[in-house]
């Protein structure tokens, strides 16, 4: 039986990733084909949705859509964590219950708050729409038509981002180049070029990915070299390894 899974995450860098997680260490390939070729559930959702009559954002990334047998998974960014548990994303998948979907994950970054305030956003936000939103845990798939799971990066216990993750992969997989970021980075704070509290992480990603594409951005570098980062022996490792059956499971 084919499956039909939704992912929403926060940024286009985050959505980059995730590809790259599931493409170089899942075995998941990147569907290039045409939109006819999609499932039909999927197909509807390809064009740029007009958002802006609902005051939704006026633009929502186009999604990348990713198959492994006969799993399909769609990647959507919904711009930043006030949209994915915000009105933006509870009407996003609203919105999307209409379509056979198995399986609907959320993806969001921990950043400086408590991992439980996240899980009660969450509940609190979606439990309208999605009855076994209320019984989301950090990092577990919930049963369910459909299955809805919750991932709070980096690991669903530590403050931090996706971003945390990335490097936590770039310091096995090119670490004397981390390390001379985290010394130029540390520099910009020390001259006040950083609020105290700005995470250090994705300026960190920043620096190291101007070396693979100079004046590219995080996302699109990690789209065009995510081997640069992540390499397959990453699938047995934490916490690469759980989100990685995170995604098996929400999917299955």
């Amino acid at each position: 039986m084919t499956s039909l899974s939704l992912i929403l995450c926060e940024g286009a860098h985050d959505r980059a990733f995730l590809l790259g997680l599931a493409t170089v260490c899942g075995g998941w390939h990147v569907f290039n084909g045409r939109r006819d070729d999609l499932p039909e559930a999927f197909n509807s959702s390809y064009p740029q949705p007009s958002l802006s009559s609902s005051g939704w954002p006026r633009f929502i990334p186009l999604p990348w859509y990713l198959r492994k047998e006969d799993r399909w998974l769609e990647l959507r960014a919904l711009g930043g964590i006030d949209e994915v548990l915000g009105k933006t994303g509870v009407r996003f998948v609203e919105a999307r219950l209409n379509d056979p979907l198995t399986g609907l994950g959320i993806v969001v970054d921990a950043d400086d708050s408590r991992i439980a305030s996240r899980v009660d956003s969450f509940r609190d936000r979606y439990k309208k729409v999605l009855g076994s939103a209320q019984d989301a845990v950090a990092g577990k798939v919930v049963d369910g038509s459909p299955r809805v799971g919750f991932w709070v990066a980096p690991n669903n216990e530590d403050t931090g981002s996706l971003a945390d993750t990335l490097l936590t992969a770039g310091k096995r997989t090119r670490p004397k180049l981390i390390i001379e970021a985290e010394k130029f980075v540390q520099a910009a704070a020390r001259y006040g070029e950083m609020r105290p509290k700005e995470s250090r992480a994705k300026p960190i990603a920043g620096c190291t990915v101007q070396v693979d594409i100079p004046g590219t951005s995080l996302a699109t570098a990690l789209m065009a070299l995510p081997k640069k980062w992540l390499t397959p022996d990453l699938a047995k490792v934490e916490p690469f390894s759980g989100l990685l059956e995170f995604v098996d499971t929400l999917t299955a």
